[in-house]
């Protein structure tokens, strides 16, 4: 649709009004297909102020300085009008299709006074690239039409002053874009293209006006249809291993329209390799599988109504499809919407089947003595009729845990043994045990102490994934006697472990007997390397006789009547930590001995062993002097160690590591202290004081002081100092064995601001900034304010300066900063030139600061009133924003 500018509405109340004096018109509409599907689209329709008096310097009406002004502000409030009426409605509903179209009197483009496009479409220009600027509210921009013509050398639709341009424009949003099947923007050429002599010629049809109108075309997906169908089957229903099964699908399309593209899915549920023979006009891609399906799809550019179409696969079984029906599952879907979905998937299967009839002997060596291997040998057999190709396997089930050596025929294989707490089962496999064929496996397995008196079994079973017609013969067993030998053992475990003088060390002796017989008179003997007073809780059936000593050992000898096979005793034994013993690893020693024959006399002994510690409770605590230091003054940090015992340490040491490059001083260690050289790396200085040779006593504490040199280097730096304390005594309460403290050094930089010029009237000032140090002032900033309109006011940095104007509710503000440190004696120069509509009394003020402290604030703001009589309306200086 396409209005003139023109064009002329009828009001309500029999009036006229031009249309580019009206509102847009908003028109909605809702577009049914036959298939019963809708698409509401929101047409709006514009015609926009005109860009006659642009540039008109005349002076304006209603209060504005010029015709131009006016004419500016009135098309970028109508511009905003329209995108702020979009903007609404796509919030409200962001799927609401939108199309703007019409005479937008603007260009594709900015042209430098004020960007319309932009501003419809939410991709308005930067505020210094217009004249006046407007702040689109669009959040989701809008899609310029003139994009969507294919060839550039048609994107106009008026022609001035020889030249093509485009001044009618169809806009569109997003959810236009994304659901239509295709779009196609045109221009009508019945005006543009010919002579203004052909105006108003009766009977003539072209050059009605001097524009072309625009056209939108979209094509909706949604309004076609075709019902697909398909229908799947195989035959025969069945076959045996190794056969090919054999599947048709038939697919259909009954309309009313062409489905383009079509797609068919073959699923399989099993990794196959399918043969798929597709009808003309069809392609079908290579499987896809996955760990338990096989996908092949197959594609066709168009699918015609009425069509039907046969695919034939075929899928060679194997024996991973032994006993179990291979299914096959068809889908065909379409981008063309389909009606009726219900025949859309077939299914269709063929069982494919299998059979071996396995067996299995074993036999046993007879008997074995506690430490020997007995022998069992087991054979198996297929007496078909098939192979059992997909996989056969022997299980071997020991009734005991124990480390079976098993030897495999060819072809076989067998895993290592998997134990439970009563059983061992090796399990062996072979990828296909063919018809008629039979192999014999071999076993021996170590019989231990735990078997003695016991009968050792072995269960063997063999099975595959085919049906087996004769189950009787798939298991079979063989049993194989161990005779009896004692084994007794001995363990030793210490308990808490150091013990602290005046405390109890203790130990747990646990005495066994593997058996399998009784162990007569059993004995047990407990030697501490030390001199003590243990203690012994012999458990039923035990007795202890007293301690007896030597020079340098402590015996205890318990004993029994007998120890039963598979029993066993424990004994908590513990003494008194006497200070004699502070600093002693006790050991103790147990071993066990019987009169009966002990085959395995390796774990008849077992040690462990207590120690005895000293404990001195250490501690250190840092503050420093003062928070923060000044460059050239001296830091220093006050630390105190202390020993809270009960014991003396001795051998003490303690760090200072301070987190930067300094030259410290330590002062006031007792003597005979002393202090290794200082190191450093990159980023810490460290010092390590001891008293070798000395302790500190329980009780005990000094007082240290620690210092270094507050150097410029330093600057801006908080040094941390951390003190250790530590000692080879056990500490008790290690968490107050360190402590840290922290002082700040820092420079000042005493900066200034000035503002230089005349004070009565505008003009041109400058803005002076200086650092009187002493140090530099880091991250310097300036920062101009005033009660002038911004376009009044124009700013030139100094070298190295950015300046950035900051929108503010009245006047105007500059953000001005550096891209670097301002250094000591270092001066910026600032250039500010102000005009304005006057009288008025106009002050500006300007303030400078830095992260750095500044010890002399009261010079860091400078201010001037002009007052503004006469003052020109714009600034025509070089200095100001055109």
């Amino acid at each position: 649709t396409q209005f003139g500018k023109n064009t002329v509405f009828n009001n309500p109340d029999g009036s006229t009004a031009l249309l580019n004096d009206r509102p847009p018109l908003l028109l909605r509409a809702n577009v049914h297909s036959a298939n019963g599907a809708s698409w509401p689209v929101t047409v709006i329709v514009n015609h926009l102020r005109s860009l006659n008096g642009l540039d008109d310097t005349a002076p304006g009406s209603n209060g504005w300085p010029t015709e131009g002004d006016r004419v500016r502000n009135k098309r970028g409030q109508q511009a905003m009008f329209l995108a702020d009426l979009v903007h609404a409605r796509q919030i409200a509903n962001p799927a609401e299709r939108i199309v703007l179209l019409g005479d937008f009197n603007a260009f594709e483009f900015n042209d430098g006074y004020v960007d319309v496009m932009g501003i419809v479409r939410g991709d308005e220009a930067a505020e210094p690239n217009v004249i006046s600027y407007f702040d689109s509210p669009i959040t989701r921009p809008l899609i310029d039409g003139s994009e969507l013509i294919l060839n550039p050398l048609e994107r106009y639709s008026y022609e001035f002053d020889g030249n093509a341009q485009t001044l009618d424009h169809v806009v569109i949003n997003e959810p236009i874009v994304m659901e239509a099947a295709d779009i196609r923007v045109d221009h009508a050429r019945i005006n543009a293209d010919f002579g203004v002599h052909n105006f108003g010629v009766a009977g003539n049809a072209i050059r009605v006006s001097d524009h072309d109108p625009v056209r939108i075309a979209i094509s909706v997906a949604a309004f076609r249809s075709a019902d697909l169908g398909v229908t799947a089957s195989a035959a025969p229903a069945s076959v045996r291993v190794g056969g090919t099964a054999n599947y048709t699908v038939d697919v259909d399309n009954a309309g009313p329209n062409a489905a383009s593209p079509a797609s068919l899915a073959l699923v399989f549920d099993a990794v196959v390799t399918p043969a798929v023979t597709a009808p003309a006009g069809w392609t079908c891609a290579a499987p896809v599988q996955t760990v338990s399906t096989t996908t092949v799809t197959c594609t066709t550019a168009t699918f015609a109504v009425g069509a039907t179409d046969s695919f034939a696969i075929a899928v060679v079984t194997d024996s991973a499809l032994a006993n179990r029906a291979l299914t096959l599952q068809a889908a065909i879907a379409s981008t063309t919407a389909d009606p009726a979905n219900a025949n859309n998937q077939a299914t269709t299967a063929v069982n494919v089947q299998a059979e071996s009839d396995l067996g299995v002997t074993a036999s046993g060596s007879g008997g074995v003595d506690v430490g020997g291997n007995a022998g069992f040998t087991v054979g198996v057999s297929n007496a078909g009729p098939d192979d059992a190709a997909a996989f056969a396997g022997l299980a071997l089930v020991f009734d005991a845990v124990v480390a079976p050596a098993v030897t495999a025929p060819a072809g076989w294989t067998c895993a290592a043994p998997v134990q439970t707490a009563t059983t061992t089962t090796v399990a062996c496999t072979i990828a296909s045990f063919a018809s008629g064929d039979s192999g014999s496996f071999t076993a021996s397995v170590p019989v231990g102490t735990a078997l003695g008196g016991q009968t050792l079994t072995l269960a063997a079973a063999i099975t595959s994934q085919y049906t087996d017609p004769n189950a009787a013969n798939n298991t079979a067993t063989a049993s194989v006697a161990v005779r009896a030998i004692v084994d007794l053992g001995v363990t030793a475990t210490a308990g808490p472990s150091p013990v602290a003088p005046g405390g109890t060390a203790s130990y747990t002796v646990a005495v066994a007997n593997g058996g399998p017989s009784a162990a007569a008179s059993p004995s047990l003997s407990l030697v501490f390397d030390a001199l003590v007073a243990p203690t012994v809780a012999a458990p039923a059936g035990w007795t202890c006789g007293a301690a007896t000593q030597t020079a340098t050992t402590t015996t205890v000898t318990c004993t029994a009547a007998s120890l039963a096979a598979g029993a066993n005793a424990s004994f908590p034994v513990s003494f008194p930590a006497t200070d004699p013993l502070a600093g002693r690893l006790v050991q103790l020693t147990a071993t066990i001995a019987s009169a009966t024959a002990d085959t395995a006399a390796g774990n008849d002994s077992g040690s462990a062993a207590v120690q005895i510690r000293t404990s001195a409770d250490l501690a250190v605590t840092v503050a420093a002097a003062a928070a923060t230091a000044p460059v050239g003054s001296t830091v220093v940090y006050n630390a105190t160690i202390a020993n809270a015992g009960p014991n003396a340490a001795a051998s003490v040491t303690i760090t200072f590591d301070f987190d930067a490059l300094v030259t410290p001083t330590i002062a006031g260690l007792p003597a005979p202290w002393t202090c290794s050289t200082t190191t450093q790396t990159t980023t810490l200085t460290r010092v390590v004081c001891s008293g070798i040779g000395a302790g500190l006593g329980a009780g005990g504490s000094a007082p240290i002081t620690a210092s270094f040199p507050a150097v410029a280097a330093l600057n801006g730096r908080t040094v941390r100092l951390t003190a250790s304390i530590a000692a080879p005594a056990f500490d008790p309460v290690p968490g107050n064995n360190q402590a840290s403290a922290q002082t700040l050094i820092q420079s000042s930089a005493d900066l200034s601001v000035r503002m230089i010029g005349r004070s009565g009237r505008g003009g041109v000032f400058m803005i002076a900034v200086r650092n009187d140090g002493p140090g530099a002032a880091d991250n310097p900033s300036l920062v101009v304010t005033g009660n002038l309109l911004p376009r009044n006011v124009s700013i030139v940095p100094a070298t190295g300066w950015t300046c950035t104007p900051a929108t503010v509710t009245t006047g105007f503000r500059f953000n001005c900063s550096a891209s670097g440190p301002l250094a000591n004696a270092g001066e910026a120069f600032f250039g500010l030139a102000v005009a304005g509509r006057g009288p008025q009394t106009v002050t500006i003020t300007a303030t400078v600061s830095s992260a750095t402290p500044d010890p002399d604030p009261t010079d860091n703001t400078a201010q001037r009133v002009l007052v503004g009589a006469g003052l020109p309306d714009e600034c025509t200086h070089r200095f100001c924003r055109r």
